[in-house]
């Protein structure tokens, strides 16, 4: 007779590399009434419910070499929503 297995089998916990990106586009500074600490404070929100839901999030406008933002958020958006695609620039 086989014994009985009490232990649990091991959980795969997904890489941030392997896990897939979730792309933010929000303000990120002040918006008439609205104080950067309010879009900071929704930002955690989203930043959490990304991760419960198996996403790393990630502002659009965010790249690790200077340039034109509106470039990175374009560029961005494409890996995001089309990650095969590579935008003409």
């Amino acid at each position: 007779m086989m014994a009985e297995q009490n232990e649990a089998a091991p959980v795969h916990q997904a890489s941030e590399k392997e896990k897939p990106i979730c792309g933010i586009v929000m303000p990120i500074s002040g918006m008439g009434d609205l104080p950067t600490r309010y879009w900071r404070d929704v930002r955690s929100i989203i930043d959490d419910a990304a991760n419960l839901a198996g996403f790393t999030p990630k502002l659009v406008s965010d790249a690790e070499e200077s340039g034109i933002i509106q470039k990175h958020i374009v560029e961005n958006l494409y890996q995001t929503l089309w990650p095969s695609v590579i935008p003409a620039t």
